[in-house]
């Protein structure tokens, strides 16, 4: 019997141990926070597939793989790279985790101006050539816009996780998804809610996400600092097999959405999108 209670001590000091770690309680709030994303989210998409209807909801869904393609590739790895050495000298060296900052901001930047120069006359050719739907050069095009509110809106969340802002990690993203949500309902019972409209609700979010968001950074000493392209090296020497590891894992994530885009009329494009979005949850709750 004492054999068995000192068994039972040890292991109740174990479960305590466990529950007590900054580590669950930290992947509590980012579960928390990202199925009521994962809700909001479906709202999002449930209520554009329904005002849009199969065949404009297929060209969105085709725009929106594109779009979050485009951003995961064009990233570089920066994103990992800012949670990697932020959260390594934040503490002790703030001027160089500033630096990484700093880097990993014009990083964003000068690829999504790079993106949108040269994808603007490339995406004509895309959407006819490629996916053979010449009804989807404006949607691509506005994706290309997207990007940079997703690689900007990325550079804040990720500077959350690198300081383990976990509850503002997931109160802004539930604030962006949510107004997002309620501009659509406006649109929607006004009777405005259309391809464009719904594109572009899509696409403005993540840039009004980053303003705020900002706010919650050191921008002005991000601004100010000097000598980031002494971190360039270190930064890309880590990023560089992150990149490539994404570049798979991203195309490899969105390959259906385009096979179906170049096979499939739009309106069986949408169709199928629509049955997709409804388990696109299951492996968000597992990432958080």
């Amino acid at each position: 019997m004492g054999n068995l209670q000192m068994l039972v001590d040890r292991g109740r000091d174990m479960v305590r141990g466990i529950v007590g770690t900054a580590t669950l309680r930290q992947s509590g709030i980012t579960f928390l926070g990202t199925a009521i994303n994962g809700l909001l989210g479906a709202g999002f998409y449930i209520l554009l597939a329904r005002a849009l209807g199969p065949a404009d909801y297929g060209l969105f869904a085709v725009a929106a793989a594109v779009l979050t393609l485009i951003a995961d590739v064009s990233d570089l790895g920066t994103d990992t790279g800012l949670v990697r050495f932020v959260s390594r000298y934040i503490e002790g060296q703030r001027q160089k985790a500033l630096r990484f900052l700093k880097a990993s901001l014009e990083v964003k930047l000068v690829v999504w101006g790079l993106v949108l120069v040269a994808g603007w006359k490339f995406m004509p050719y895309l959407a006819s050539g490629v996916f053979r739907k010449l009804e989807l050069t404006l949607p691509l095009r506005l994706a290309l816009m997207g990007v940079g509110g997703a690689q900007l809106f990325s550079f804040v969340t990720h500077y959350l996780q690198a300081g383990q802002k976990f509850w503002t990690w997931s109160l802004l993203q539930m604030v962006t998804n949510a107004g997002r949500l309620i501009v659509v309902v406006v649109l929607f019972f006004g009777g405005r809610l259309m391809l464009t409209s719904g594109l572009w609700a899509y696409i403005a979010f993540p840039f009004l996400g980053f303003m705020v968001g900002s706010c919650l950074l050191p921008m002005r000493q991000v601004v100010e600092v000097k000598g980031e392209r002494r971190v360039w090296g270190e930064l890309f020497a880590y990023n560089k097999w992150v990149a490539a590891f994404t570049l798979l894992a991203a195309l490899s994530a969105r390959l259906d959405t385009f096979i179906s885009a170049r096979l499939l009329p739009v309106a069986e494009v949408g169709i199928y999108a629509a049955m997709g979005q409804l388990v696109v949850i299951v492996p968000q709750i597992v990432a958080a």
